[in-house]
């Protein structure tokens, strides 16, 4: 085939760009390469070839789109590094295909105007630049949200393309949010090490030994994991908010689920002639506490106790079975003040609830 004959097929195809550095991508690899969905989420895990993906993607952009701007975006200036110096590998790869005016560490100016550039991820250091072509969030869920907010702007008037790429950091952040709750926004790849063919099963069983399940699970396996230091889990903690959940459905299950971990910080007293009501009845025994019981939300400090929705409601404070005070909730944000040792005693709102 003729170098002019090359040269078109590259620009019509990213794939055959990939072949000119020797790389034959995976059916994931090749989608993404050919991808013209403006928002891509690549959930793949280490060692897939996720980066290098996106280095050639990057180096075809500027190559073939004349005036185009990439950044390199990453949680820390190093790690933005390590995404460029692959695209400037490819590039060099291919025998610099368009001339290059510049080339550094952080930076590949090409003589048609395009820009390829590495930043760390801090919000207030990136917010210069407009029109980019294709934003690259290396680490996305290791991205602060600021971050993540800062750099969307830059898209707009270009209509260019983000495509994030991580593994999994617990259930939480933007990254985290725009894969369970984006919709059709995005376009979601998910490739665990399972799937790759490079990567061994005998070195994913010594990676798991070594890493334990919490770790393995996101580093390979793709998954969102709960911390374990979480007190409610994240499916409880939506499904609080849920509106074709019942609340009392919603909160018998977090109790249900929660109460062996709280036997220390809550005793909940049995039933009998001074206690018929068991879940009415919150027995406070040190200052740090959760506890829902049919929409009743108790979040303690030294020396507070919050309740939510009981607008309206008598709460009735006893201490070593004496009665201490009578509070009748106001609003929804109300605060009642209790001690160590304090019994709250919700049986009166239980039966207006019911």
């Amino acid at each position: 085939m003729s170098r002019l004959a090359t040269d078109l097929a590259r620009a019509l195809d990213p794939v055959a760009l990939a072949a000119g550095i020797g790389m034959d991508p995976d059916p994931w690899q090749a989608d993404v390469l050919r991808s013209d969905h403006p928002r891509l989420l690549l959930n793949c895990a280490r060692q897939t070839g996720k980066s290098v993906t996106c280095a050639v993607k990057a180096t075809h952009t500027a190559v073939y789109e004349p005036g185009a701007l990439i950044l390199c975006l990453s949680p820390s200036l190093r790690q933005s590094q390590e995404l460029f110096k692959k695209v400037l590998a490819t590039y060099r790869t291919l025998g610099r295909p368009v001339p290059s005016e510049s080339e550094n560490a952080l930076s590949l100016t090409l003589e048609n105007g395009s820009r390829v550039v590495s930043l760390p991820g801090t919000e207030g250091t990136i917010r210069a630049y407009s029109a980019v072509r294709l934003l690259l969030v290396d680490e996305a869920s290791r991205v602060s949200d600021e971050t993540a907010e800062a750099v969307r702007p830059m898209l707009a008037v270009s209509d260019g393309q983000l495509i994030a790429l991580s593994t999994p950091w617990g259930r939480r952040g933007w990254w985290y949010e725009a894969w369970e709750s984006g919709g059709g926004v995005y376009q979601r790849i998910r490739v665990p090490a399972s799937d790759c063919p490079r990567i061994s099963a005998a070195f994913l069983a010594e990676e798991r030994a070594a890493l334990g399940s919490w770790v393995f699970s996101q580093e390979y396996g793709c998954t969102f994991a709960e911390t374990s230091t979480q007190l409610f889990s994240e499916d409880h903690l939506r499904a609080m908010f849920d509106a074709q959940v019942q609340p009392r459905e919603a909160a018998a299950a977090l109790a249900d689920h929660q109460l062996a971990q709280l036997a220390q910080p809550l005793t909940r007293y049995g039933t009998g002639p001074q206690h018929p009501v068991a879940d009415a009845l919150v027995h406070i025994q040190n200052a740090h506490l959760t506890f829902v019981s049919n929409q009743i939300h108790l979040v303690g400090d030294d020396s507070h106790v919050q309740l939510f929705d009981l607008t309206g409601h008598q709460v009735t404070i006893q201490h070593k079975g004496v009665q201490r005070g009578v509070h009748h909730a106001k609003d929804s944000q109300h605060q009642i003040e209790v001690g160590h040792d304090d019994l709250l005693d919700l049986r009166p709102w239980r039966r207006r609830a019911s």
